[in-house]
């Protein structure tokens, strides 16, 4: 898709995002939260990602992704969006997904 035709669908951004329909919320059970529709063996963390859509020479557009580094970790190796599982200097979920 052209990179113009992103900023287009994207502009004007809304001030304030539209809440997440009800199905994609989490319930707070005790001092946790569950995913609303259970998936065995996972447990819900809070994360915060940043979607960086970028032209490229001939005007398409791009998405940044970064590469996770090679460890013996689950998610080892993969790509992935910037950003994450927050850490204890981030400023906020905005310093999550900017990390």
């Amino acid at each position: 898709m052209r990179y113009e035709r992103v900023v287009d669908r994207l502009t004007p951004f809304p001030a304030r995002v539209p809440p997440p329909r009800d199905e994609l919320l989490p319930v707070v059970v005790g001092d946790g939260v569950r995913p609303r529709m259970p998936i065995p063996g996972v447990d819900p963390v809070a994360a915060a990602v940043l979607v960086l859509i970028h032209p490229d020479r001939s005007g398409e557009a791009r998405v940044a992704l970064t590469e996770r580094a090679p460890r013996d970790g689950h998610h080892s190796g993969e790509l992935s969006f910037p950003g994450g599982r927050p850490e204890p200097d981030d400023d906020g979920p905005a310093g999550t997904a900017l990390r």
